[in-house]
C-alpha cells in the first residue's frame, strides 16, 4: 500500500517538474520581454521629459519676444503720441 502511494506522488512530481521545465523558456522569454519593456519605458520616459524641457524653454522664448515686441511697439507709440 504505502510503496503505491509513493509512487503515485512520485509520478504527481515527476508530472510538476515536466510542467515547470516546459514553461521554463516561455517564463524565461516573459521575463526578457518585460525587462526589455521597462527599458523601452526609461527611455521613452526620459524622452518626453526632454521633450517637455524643450517645449517649455521655446514656449519661454516666445513670450519673451511677444513681450519684447509689445514693449518696443509701445515705446514706439507713446513716442508718436509725444511728437
Amino acid at each position: 500500500m504505502e510503496r503505491v502511494e509513493n509512487k503515485r506522488i512520485n509520478k504527481y512530481l515527476d508530472d510538476i517538474v515536466q510542467e515547470v521545465e516546459a514553461k521554463a523558456p516561455i517564463l524565461k522569454r516573459q521575463r526578457d520581454e518585460h525587462e526589455r519593456m521597462q527599458k523601452s519605458v526609461a527611455s521613452l520616459s526620459a524622452k518626453l521629459e526632454q521633450a517637455v524641457k524643450v517645449d517649455n524653454s521655446s514656449l519661454s522664448h516666445v513670450f519673451s519676444l511677444k513681450w519684447d515686441f509689445l514693449l518696443d511697439s509701445n515705446s514706439v507709440f507713446i513716442t508718436e503720441l509725444i511728437l
